[in-house]
């Protein structure tokens, strides 16, 4: 498996609670960046994990591709 480096975005929420439309503050996405064995990949999403051994994968995550905006190869899998 290749290891890869992702930036991505992810959502983020306002706070809790019940807010003045005219006092509300912009709720920018949040800049990500992961690290982790590409485990699949394909034109919707790519789905890394940062821990594999034994056959057993730690800690996956699925990054939809929409939310991708630069992904780079590391390494080379065996």
């Amino acid at each position: 498996m290749d290891i890869v480096l992702i930036k991505w975005f992810d959502s983020k929420s306002g706070p809790a609670g019940w807010e003045y439309l005219d006092g509300i503050d912009p709720v920018e996405p949040i800049s990500c960046v992961s690290v982790g064995f590409l485990l699949e990949e394909n034109e919707s999403y790519k789905t890394i994990a940062p821990t594999v051994g034994g056959g057993q994968v730690l800690g996956r995550v699925t990054i939809p591709q929409c939310s991708i905006t630069d992904m780079r190869k590391l390494s080379e899998g065996d």
